[in-house]
């Protein structure tokens, strides 16, 4: 009996990303207790979490705070490809697409 393949961390990111948005104990926060990090997230954070629990490093534990206007950086050195939005059009997106 074989086993399936590993999931690829793209796909992780994508069924987190599903589970998080059909889980209705999450919401949107970017204030503590509650928010930033989980249960609730702002737009950064919940894109931040998902890449960091699907395998990628993009500095999460780390003393630097995260958040859109680091992302780029993190995010590049996480060897996610950055397409200027201009030349990329809806049905360019693809699956794992941010």
């Amino acid at each position: 009996m074989s086993r399936p393949p590993p999931e690829s961390k793209r796909d992780k990111f994508v069924r987190l990303a599903l589970e998080i948005a059909n889980d209705n104990s999450h919401g949107y926060s970017q204030k503590p207790p509650n928010g930033r990090w989980g249960p609730d997230y702002d737009c950064a954070s919940l894109i931040y979490f998902l890449a960091n629990s699907a395998g990628y490093d993009v500095g999460i534990g780390s003393d630097k705070v995260r958040f859109t206007g680091t992302m780029l950086k993190d995010f590049e050195k996480a060897c996610f490809q950055i397409l200027p939005f201009a030349n990329v059009g809806i049905s360019d997106l693809k699956l794992g697409d941010i």
